[in-house]
């Protein structure tokens, strides 16, 4: 937004994930393997939120807070609890919301997916409000809210203390959209037999062996030299994605937001469980997660000039083939 929404804090948790040896320093060994690109990417041991492993944030009782949510993590993909506090969602991918509530109190976000809560602070002075880390079998508490001052009757509203303004964003014309496919196949347990790199068809143990490549879009490992499209400023595309692997991606588009087509949508992912409701209330976004053998088709209007990259989020499984840009042409 332009101005300033008018809070009593604004406050950003960057999650990260590191894999550490045990004499805490970097396990530089185990970077650029295939083996890790091929199935989930590389998973770190240590989570730390703004590079702190117990972050420890100042807040006070009755004040209203704006939370934004960053997962800045290779791959892995993490839900976040703030110990029963009544949240609301405003903004998705940096984009405003209509607001709505957090629901069971989690939210999931995948590597570069981003996420604003809005809340009144209703703990006592004196109190922590545990920030946990709730994707496994056990809650790993990562960090604190610390409720300094303030009154011990503070109670929580009946809908979120702020809205933000939205952005003006065109819609696309979904009647006239340019339609793109874009088929994902490799991984780990369904091995790609072959795949353009570079130019040249090589096999999938070459592929892999040799150039570190386990993914491929429509056929093609890595970066190729020309674009999955070209479209002209102010034109709709209509992007469809087949994940055909069974790893999770969070694929991402860059220099533009768009709207995921619920009815052209198979879907796996337990929405109880993130941070999209409903149907009705689909986000602007810039990285949607697809699940194991999903379909999602995405639709924007090109309206931001240049070469912009698509890829897969999980950084291993970029590195390791899923890469590809489009042209917008002024």
């Amino acid at each position: 937004e332009t101005d300033p929404v008018p809070v009593d804090r604004d406050l950003v948790i960057m999650a990260d994930d590191w894999r550490l040896q045990e004499d805490g320093l970097l396990h530089e060994e185990s970077f650029g393997n295939v083996g890790e690109r091929a199935h989930g990417g590389r998973l770190g041991n240590v989570l730390t939120l703004n590079a702190k492993p117990y972050e420890r944030l100042t807040v006070n009782a009755g004040e209203v807070v704006r939370l934004r949510l960053i997962n800045a993590a290779n791959a892995r993909i993490m839900r976040f609890s703030l110990g029963g506090v009544a949240a609301w969602v405003v903004a998705i991918d940096g984009q405003p919301v209509e607001s709505f509530p957090l629901g069971d109190g989690a939210v999931r976000l995948a590597p570069a997916q981003r996420v604003d809560l809005a809340f009144v602070v209703t703990s006592a002075a004196g109190t922590e409000i545990a920030i946990s880390e709730v994707s496994g079998e056990q809650p790993l508490v990562a960090g604190y809210l610390q409720v300094e001052t303030g009154a011990d009757d503070v109670k929580a509203p009946d809908k979120s203390p702020f809205e933000l303004p939205a952005n003006d964003i065109p819609a696309p014309d979904l009647e006239s959209a340019k339609v793109v496919d874009l088929h994902m196949t490799g991984g780990a347990m369904r091995f790609m037999e072959q795949a353009m790199f570079t130019g040249r068809m090589l096999d999938g143990r070459t592929l892999a062996q040799e150039h570190g490549q386990a993914w491929a879009f429509n056929g093609i490992a890595g970066t190729a030299s020309e674009p999955l499209f070209k479209i002209k400023r102010g034109e709709s595309v209509r992007i469809r994605m087949n994940n055909d692997s069974l790893w999770p991606h969070a694929m991402h588009v860059h220099g533009h937001h768009f709207l995921e087509i619920p009815g052209n949508t198979s879907r796996k992912i337990d929405y109880s469980t993130s941070i999209v409701p409903t149907e009705s209330l689909a986000p602007w976004r810039d990285t949607v997660l697809m699940d194991r053998d999903e379909a999602v088709e995405i639709a924007f209007v090109a309206d931001n000039p240049g070469a912009w990259l698509l890829h897969c989020h999980m950084l291993e499984h970029s590195a390791g083939g899923m890469i590809t840009w489009f042209e917008v042409e002024d």
